[in-house]
C-alpha cells in the first residue's frame, strides 16, 4: 500500500538550493518513501525525535516523519550534516 508524501516548504527550498546531482538523488529517495517508508538505509531517530527517520545522502540528511495510521510520510527538512543538524527538528 503506497503512502502519500508531503514535503514542507522548508524542505522544498533546500532541495532547490542543493547541487543538482544531490538534489536529484534526494528527490529519488523521497519518491521511493511512498512505496517503502522504512528502507534498510534509513535510521530511526531517538530521544525527543522518536518517530522520525533520517536518510543520508553524501553530506546531507533527509529528515522525515511517518504516520502509519494515515499512511502519510512527511519530509520535514533536508539539511547539510553539521553538529547542529538534529537541533530544532520540527
Amino acid at each position: 500500500m503506497a503512502y502519500r508524501l508531503k514535503i514542507t516548504g522548508r524542505a522544498q527550498r533546500t532541495l532547490r538550493q542543493m547541487p543538482e546531482h544531490l538534489a536529484s538523488e534526494a528527490v529519488d529517495e523521497i519518491l521511493a518513501l511512498a512505496d517503502d517508508p522504512r528502507p534498510p538505509h534509513a535510521l530511526a531517530m531517538s530521544d525527543q525525535l522518536t518517530g522520525r527517520y533520517r536518510i543520508r545522502i553524501d553530506g546531507w540528511r533527509i529528515l522525515y516523519l511517518i504516520r502509519d495510521a494515515d499512511q502519510v510520510v512527511t519530509v520535514l527538512d533536508v539539511r547539510r550534516r553539521t553538529r547542529n543538524t538534529y537541533l530544532n527538528v520540527p
